[in-house]
């Protein structure tokens, strides 16, 4: 489902301090034109679910990792593997901790 078309498209490294952002699943889209009007609530409760589903990864992978029998039997490349998981969950909530700051979520 298109929602929206582009006429054109500038690569940035990084933002002004003003510009309007969204979030993406695989990454960000930065809306620079005034006129443009994101829906702040929309893009809170967005990034709102998705914190609650990070956090909840996050929490099921540590219950994994304080799981003696776990830890103690399972191949250390599964272990490895579930604590790099875990590390990449305490960045993306740090990140959309981030983003809720951006768009001003209460």
């Amino acid at each position: 489902e298109a929602v929206a078309a582009l006429g054109h498209v500038t690569w940035v490294d990084e933002a002004a301090p003003d510009a309007r952002s969204i979030g993406l699943e695989l990454g960000r889209l930065l809306v620079s034109r005034p006129d443009v009007v994101i829906d702040t609530a929309e893009e809170c409760a967005r990034v709102d679910a998705k914190l609650a589903q990070t956090r909840a990864e996050l929490e099921r992978a540590e219950r994994q990792l304080a799981n003696e029998k776990f830890v103690g039997r399972a191949p250390e490349n599964l272990v490895a593997a579930e604590r790099e998981k875990a590390a990449r969950f305490v960045d993306e909530i740090a990140e959309l901790n981030a983003e809720r700051g951006r768009l001003g979520c209460s």
